[in-house]
């Protein structure tokens, strides 16, 4: 899947190696700047769980903003 906002995007594949083709095929057709693994989108921060491990996980969380409110 690959999810668009404004002027950036992200990938979200099963592997590493989907993850570089893809990159590659986009840069033959795009100008573009890989920052590698994003940790903020939003507002909110991104975390995942150590690639080698069998089960995975991805998380979302808003606590910053939680706390700016809160204020």
């Amino acid at each position: 899947m690959i999810a668009i906002y404004v002027d950036d995007f992200f990938l979200f594949l099963s592997s590493i190696s989907h993850i570089r083709t893809v990159k590659e095929d986009l840069k033959k057709c795009f100008e573009m700047k890989d920052l590698e693994e994003a940790s903020w989108i939003l507002q909110m921060k991104i975390e995942r769980s150590d690639m080698r491990l069998e089960v995975r996980t991805l998380s979302i969380s808003q606590e910053q903003y939680i706390e700016t409110i809160l204020e």
